[in-house]
């Protein structure tokens, strides 16, 4: 399926970010509402999604119950952000709605570009298997191995494809450690 960059009419939903690949990037599409030229799509920071994973884990620790957060990303500023969905908290998984008005006063200029999930698998269920339907890049947080494991997805075009975490996302903890040591004199 091929996107236009056309916005939806009325639509009651979040608008999804469009995406495509270009060689060795992700690129994201030239916006006609938000009025932005294609350019490639910034990392996530590794601290942000350190933090909705820890959210989401104590959530399930709390309740026994699953969840989910989107990840949203600003045409205009180009800065990840999170949202928390009206969702069904399951035993094994969460159902959201991307509805605008679950989130009142968001940009416009602001697109859906992802989710995290921690999600118990089915038996000979694998983490691509619940990616959702969009494009964005997908971490799913899967609670029952040994060690707890996020599994990182892009979406593009109906493809999904397991990446290196380390392709889409920025260790800012590691740049704040090397200030440290920069500027720390070690008595």
């Amino acid at each position: 399926m091929k996107h236009t960059n056309e916005p939806r009419v009325n639509s009651s939903a979040l608008e999804p970010i469009r995406l495509r690949h270009e060689q060795n990037s992700i690129v994201v599409e030239a916006d006609v509402v938000a009025g932005t030229e294609e350019f490639a799509m910034p990392p996530l920071s590794k601290s942000l999604a350190d933090w909705l994973a820890l959210g989401t884990n104590l959530y399930l620790q709390r309740r026994r119950r699953c969840v989910a957060v989107l990840l949203v990303f600003n045409l205009t500023t180009r800065l990840w952000g999170y949202g928390v969905p009206r969702q069904q908290a399951g035993r094994d998984a969460a159902c959201w709605r991307m509805l605008k008005s679950d989130f009142p006063g968001m940009s416009p200029a602001v697109r859906v570009a992802g989710s995290l999930q921690i999600r118990v698998l089915s038996p000979g269920e694998e983490p691509h298997d619940v990616v959702p339907p969009f494009d964005g890049l997908h971490l799913v947080q899967v609670p029952q191995q040994l060690q707890q494991t996020i599994w990182t997805f892009v979406r593009i075009d109906q493809q999904v494809n397991h990446v290196p975490a380390a392709d889409v996302m920025h260790d800012d903890l590691e740049g704040l450690v090397s200030e440290f040591e920069s500027r720390s004199q070690i008595v």
